[in-house]
């Protein structure tokens, strides 16, 4: 039913400008495939136009969209963006408008591209900006960007895109076959969204932790703890060798001692009884360093086992929880059950 509404006085008016533009452009036409085709799209043109005044501007609009597809002439491009504002089709307008200036401006009609870039202009207010930002990727050029499903020109991805205001999916291609999607949620009117061009980092699972052995290995040593190792351990054996030579200069000074004499102060082999308390004396302190001899290597020798049943162990594993640590003193040697923060 033809019907007149303010939008679509305002669309007639515009249409004015159509001739104006038109003549900006003759080359376009002059692309034309045939007559044929061009008288074709020059019909759907007027029915279009006819339906635009009557107020049918649904049709109008799809009337307009075909002859365009036949005939890309900027009067139909402009008569077709001002049958999408009407229709409520705001984006679609705008994109329409702005190539449409751009057209205007490369032949050098910078008033006719300034009029309608500024109709396109207007219309910015009550639609979302999308800035896309192309970035190297790490594995792979980009060669496709689209906005829900129309795809864009790969000389529109730097420059502002505007939508309308509501959800949209940005889809990206990369040479290597891979897509990337990413769902902009309800944009409002007058906002502008930032969209990263660039392929999402695989997903790399973590690797295994090892788990240490017991007994530690040669190739997890540093070689600093091996030399330390082996240095320990072998004082450890030379403390033990001298305890044990100590042990036994004490058994023979006690013997050849005091307790060889009788309560008459008489002793065995004619020693003198002073001479047998030296022995004493002597007896008692070659007992001391044996005593600290086998305590110290004993340590020794615990200490570079734990080293060694400990090489390899991570930092968090070897600072906390419960461990054997070695302990010595002038009374012997051994291992106690302690804990370190």
């Amino acid at each position: 039913m033809p019907r007149s509404t303010p939008l679509a006085a305002l669309g007639l008016a515009l249409l004015g400008m159509v001739g104006v533009v038109a003549s900006s452009e003759r080359v376009a036409r002059a692309q034309t495939p045939s007559a044929s085709t061009s008288s074709s799209a020059s019909a759907l043109f007027q029915q279009g136009m006819s339906l635009f005044h009557r107020g049918e501007t649904s049709t109008a609009c799809r009337m307009f969209e075909q002859s365009y597809a036949m005939d890309a002439a900027p009067g139909t491009l402009f008569n077709l963006a001002v049958c999408h504002e009407s229709e409520g089709r705001l984006a679609d307008a705008y994109r329409e408008l702005d190539l449409l200036a751009v057209r205007a401006e490369s032949t050098g009609h910078g008033d006719k591209a300034q009029t309608v870039r500024a109709r396109a202009d207007a219309l910015r207010p009550k639609l979302a900006r999308i800035d896309l930002t192309h970035r190297s990727p790490r594995r792979s050029e980009v060669t496709g960007v689209s906005i829900d499903d129309t795809p864009l020109l790969a000389g529109d991805w730097s420059r502002p895109q505007y939508v309308a205001p509501q959800a949209h999916q940005v889809h990206v291609h990369f040479a290597d076959g891979s897509e990337a999607t990413r769902t902009l949620g309800a944009l409002r009117a007058g906002s502008t969204t930032a969209v990263i061009l660039e392929e999402p980092a695989p997903d790399v699972a973590p690797e295994p932790a090892t788990a240490s052995s017991g007994a530690g290995s040669q190739e997890e040593m540093s070689p600093g703890r091996r030399t330390a190792i082996y240095a320990i351990a072998g004082a450890g054996v030379a403390l033990l060798a001298a305890g044990t030579v100590f042990g036994v200069l004490t058994l023979v000074k006690r013997k050849d001692g005091i307790d060889a004499c009788d309560s008459n102060g008489v002793c065995a082999d004619g020693l003198h009884l002073n001479t047998a308390v030296s022995d004493r004396s002597d007896a008692r302190t070659f007992a001391t360093v044996s005593t600290i001899g086998f305590a110290a290597g004993g340590a020794a020798l615990v200490s570079s086992a734990v080293l060694y049943l400990t090489a390899g162990r991570s930092a968090d594993h070897a600072s906390t929880g419960w461990r054997l640590l070695p302990a010595a003193d002038p009374h012997g040697a051994g291992l106690h059950l302690g804990t370190a923060f």
